[in-house]
Order: structure tokens, then C-alpha cells, then sequence
């Protein structure tokens, strides 16, 4: 399994800097947030492995990320209710058995993203904590092949559904908060359903 951690050098690079240059906090006029997480799909597990090698293979290569990048842009109406916008890049995953040292003999691929819009509404709590419920719609796309050496097949969708979120936040500097989050898109894929989230949020 090969597990990376795509954004984790980002947000602590953008936390630092956020620390730094909030030396007057003026969160009345800070409209626009950005934000930066690692997700986890709990459900997935995985392109599904053949049960059994093919004559001539000596092994195989599997690949899927534990934790895939999501990046959103958010907008405040006003103190209660802003809009936000989410790109879900993953999760993904791949396995090959090998011949001679070479991949793709077989070989499955998996790849699938989200683009979302939400409207959020802001609850607050105490000790800077805030909790925001979420709802909106989200277009999912999802590609999968599957080559058998002698017989290849793909197949590509992409469809609209609801998303639903609750995210919980915890301010740091007036600028930036640290985010929780669990995201459920109504696919009708089970295992790419349900999404924790974890990251941080920027005001500016």
C-alpha cells in the first residue's frame, strides 16, 4: 500500500505564515476563507485484487492513498451564512500484476473527484469553537478500467447529487481555525459515501 500525504506540508506552511502576519485581526471584514484539508474516505478500500494470479506473473503492485487533498473557497453573506465551494480530488487507487518485472499485465485503475457548492450556516460556541451544517449539491466523477491483457474496458460517469456536511472549528488567530469535518455525498457508490475531513480554514 502506498500511502502519501499530499497537503500536510502545505497547511503547516500556510499556518506558520498565517501566525505571522496576523498582528491585527479584523475579522468584521474578512469575507473570503480558503481552506486547506486531508481526507479519509472510512468506506474505501481499494480497486478489488483478482482472486488469483495469471500464468506468468511473479507478483503484483497495489497502490491507494489513505488521506486524498481537498481544497475549498468560501464567501460570508454575513455573520451567520456563507457559501462554499469544495474540490474533493480522490480518493484513487490501482493494483497491476507483474510479469518479468513489468506492470500492467493485468492492470486496475480507479480515479474519482467532487466539486461541491454548499450553503453553510455558522452556530456559535464557546471558547471559540463554532460548528457550521452544511447542504448542497455536488458533481461527482468517477473512472474506472480495467485491462486484461487481451480485453480492456473502461468506464467514465458523472452525475449531480446532494452533499450534506458538519464542520467543527476551533479558532487559532482571527485569521485562521483548525477544521473537523464529515462530509456524506449520495453517490450511488457506498464506499465513497462518507469523508472525514481534518485541516485548517483562513480568513482574509
Amino acid at each position: 500500500m502506498d500511502v502519501r500525504y499530499p497537503t500536510l506540508w502545505v497547511i503547516l506552511l500556510a499556518a506558520s505564515v498565517s501566525v505571522a502576519a496576523d498582528k491585527k485581526p479584523d475579522g468584521a471584514t474578512k469575507k473570503w476563507s480558503v481552506s486547506v484539508h486531508e481526507t479519509a474516505f472510512h468506506g474505501y478500500g481499494g480497486v478489488r485484487a483478482m482472486d488469483s494470479l495469471p500464468d506468468g506473473a511473479d507478483g503484483y503492485t497495489e497502490s491507494w492513498s489513505i488521506l486524498t487533498p481537498n481544497v475549498g473557497v468560501g464567501y460570508a453573506l454575513n455573520e451567520r451564512w456563507s457559501v462554499d465551494t469544495n474540490v474533493q480530488m480522490g480518493p484513487r487507487s490501482s493494483f497491476a500484476a507483474t510479469a518479468a518485472g513489468l506492470e500492467g499485465y493485468p492492470r486496475i485503475e480507479f480515479k474519482s473527484s467532487f466539486l461541491s457548492v454548499m450553503a453553510a450556516r455558522e452556530y456559535k460556541l464557546p471558547e471559540g469553537w463554532s460548528l457550521a451544517p452544511k447542504i448542497g449539491v455536488a458533481v461527482s466523477s468517477r473512472y474506472y478500467e480495467e485491462d486484461k491483457h487481451d480485453v480492456r474496458s473502461t468506464n467514465w460517469t458523472s452525475s449531480l447529487e446532494p452533499v450534506a456536511s458538519v464542520e467543527l472549528r476551533k479558532r487559532i488567530t482571527d485569521s485562521m481555525s483548525l477544521s473537523t469535518d464529515y462530509t456524506r455525498y449520495f453517490t450511488d457508490d457506498s464506499e465513497i459515501n462518507g469523508a472525514f475531513k481534518v485541516g485548517l480554514r483562513f480568513r482574509f
